[in-house]
Order: C-alpha cells, then structure tokens, then sequence
C-alpha cells in the first residue's frame, strides 16, 4: 500500500513538471485570447483608373553566363470598363511608360526607353478576392514580353479571404493566366502561404497588410508565336501586398522573385538561366469614376 502511494505522488509530480513547461500552462482564470478580425477586398467602379509606378532591380544570367543586370522604372494604367452583375471587375491594363539602365560585363548603365510591351492592351476580369475568371490581349499576333519577364510579380494578385483574424494565415493555390506579363500568355500554377499583420498606415492610407510566399511552376510556349524556343521556371516568391481599408484598392507592393529557368532550344537543346527581381509597385494616382459622388483623390 505504501509502495502504491509513493508511485501516485510521483506521477502527480511528474504531471504537474510537464504542465508547468507548457507555454500557457491551463489555467481555468485565464480567459481565452482574442484576435481581432479584419475584412479587406478589391473594388472599383465603371471608369474608376489608376496610375501605378513600378521600380524594379533585376539580374539574369543565361548558360552560367555573366549576369545582366538592370534598373527599371515603369507605369502602368489600370480602368475599369466594366462592373458586370456577378460584381466582376472588366480591367484594361497597359504600360504607358518605361525607362532602364543596363550592365554587362565592360558595358555600364546603358539607357533605353523602348520596349516591345509598350501601348499594348491586356483585359483581366477577376473578383474583389483577386480571383481571376478571364483574360485577353488585344494584340495576339505580335510576340512581346513586358520588361520583368514571363513570371515578373503581379499587381492584382489572388489572395481569397475575405475576413481573418489578424495574425492568422492561410494557404491559396491557382492557376494563374499572367496577361500582363506577356504574348503568348504564360500560365503559373502557384501555392502561397499568406498572414494578415495589423493595420499599417502605408503612403498615407490606412491599409491592410498581407504578407506572402509563394512557390510555382510556369510556363510561356513561345513557339505558338512562331519564335522556336519555349521556357519553363520554378518560381520562389515573398511579398507584401496592402490594400485601403477605406477605398479598396491595392496601394503598395513590395515582392522578390527567383526563378530557375529552362530554356528549350530546338533540336533538343536546353540551356539554364536565373533571373532576380526585387520590385516595388506604388500608386501614384487614383481617379474615382465621374459617375460616382466621390471626388477624386490622389
């Protein structure tokens, strides 16, 4: 009896040394923690435009050769045409400005301010949750690249929640039809981990902030465009993504990408390459549509 007694008292000691190691030993008088929730989305109005500027670094290297590096300053324009009856929103996207300096090897900071991408029209119809339904190019018959590549970062991402509670995170995967990028359109098939941090006052607007990061898997046939050569990459990403609480509109972000890339060649060849960005994408000016009370701002 007493040698029964001795093992109950070492194994309520025994339990009581695990508890206390817990991080947050129970304790029926410490109420639950709560977490705020937070709601975000994406909303325009027909004629709604916006002007964003994209600063970008890159680096690319082809067959382990020296890499090409650049510094990009972009502008994009993006109008809502259309806001259809399932609350879709009809976006026209063009590239209206370009500028870069590049190096390679003895060549330094060379201008250029042309690009094949420039003036051209892409259309994206996707939900206040990013989710894209449908896209379309009004020039299909010319190849062309934008400046970032096939698989730069995009600005109206999917990130499909609607309402967390902050500091929560959550996993979104997609197949993406990357129509700003590109002609042909390259497809990325991606998984991204997301988390919601507090409210962050960014550029002046009080917005909500998504953290991300994404693995992938893309692709741009480009032999469909009569150019001989296709590319595939594995895709690394992270980013930061705000969105007005107060407008809903995408405000700022800050994204890192890296790509092992594979080239294929005809004749069964193929060659690697990488390719770097570090890019910021920034508002610079929002135009409510006419048709609306709200005046324009920024």
């Amino acid at each position: 009896m007493k040698i029964r007694y001795i093992i109950l008292i070492f194994i309520s000691l025994s339990v009581y040394t695990v508890y206390s190691q817990l991080p947050y030993p129970p304790d029926n008088d410490i109420p639950f923690k709560k977490f705020d929730t937070l709601c975000y989305k994406i909303k325009f109005d027909k004629g709604d435009t916006l002007i964003y500027n994209v600063f970008s670094f890159d680096s690319i290297s082809i067959n382990f050769d020296k890499p090409l590096k650049r510094i990009r300053l972009e502008k994009y324009r993006a109008i809502c045409e259309k806001v259809d009856k399932n609350n879709r929103y009809h976006l026209r996207i063009r590239l209206i400005d370009f500028k870069a300096k590049e190096s390679y090897d003895t060549i330094q900071n060379k201008e250029t301010f042309d690009s094949p991408w420039l003036n051209r029209d892409v259309y994206l119809i996707l939900d206040s949750l990013g989710d894209r339904y449908y896209s379309s190019q009004n020039d299909t018959s010319n190849y062309a690249m934008s400046p970032g590549g096939a698989f730069q970062p995009i600005f109206f991402l999917p990130f499909l929640r609607s309402c967390k509670p902050i500091n929560s995170t959550w996993l979104v995967q997609s197949t993406d039809t990357l129509v700003e990028n590109g002609c042909p359109i390259p497809y990325m098939k991606q998984v991204s981990l997301f988390r919601l941090h507090p409210i962050a006052d960014t550029l002046g607007w009080k917005c909500a902030k998504l953290e991300y990061v994404k693995s992938g898997e893309g692709v741009v046939l480009t032999s469909k465009a009569g150019v001989d050569m296709n590319v595939s990459s594995i895709i690394n990403s992270y980013g930061e993504y705000y969105i007005s609480l107060d407008r809903h509109i995408p405000i700022y972000l800050y994204a890192t990408v890296e790509q092992k890339l594979t080239i294929y060649l005809p004749n069964h060849r193929k060659q690697p390459g990488t390719h770097h960005i570090s890019a910021h994408f920034t508002l610079e000016r929002f135009a409510k549509a006419k048709s609306t009370n709200h005046k324009n701002v920024k």
